[in-house]
């Protein structure tokens, strides 16, 4: 990745067309929101971690937060991982 330095107004430059901006800022955009999925999983392992070593406890969470991770771990006990959702097959089809 090319990174260019922002000139005097703090603005980054771009040798490129606007067109050409605008595909490298809708690249960009995919690429985060396509990292923000995997980082919700890596996020969770952490929380997990973090609990099980006693380091934090659930209920030093936001309510909210506290909902959502017990969902999450309900859904995930529920499928029993993505080793059981093959099988011992390990053919897709």
């Amino acid at each position: 990745m090319n990174a260019v330095p922002p000139d005097e107004h703090g603005e980054s430059q771009n040798k490129a067309d606007a067109n050409g901006t605008e595909i490298n800022n809708q690249q960009f955009l995919a690429m985060l929101q396509k990292s923000d999925l995997e980082m919700v999983r890596v996020l969770d392992d952490l929380i997990y971690l973090l609990m099980r070593k006693g380091v934090i406890a659930i209920t030093d969470l936001p309510p909210m937060a506290q909902v959502k991770l017990m969902n999450r771990a309900n859904a995930r006990q529920e499928l029993g991982g993505l080793e059981q959702l093959l099988g011992n097959d390990d053919r897709i089809f």
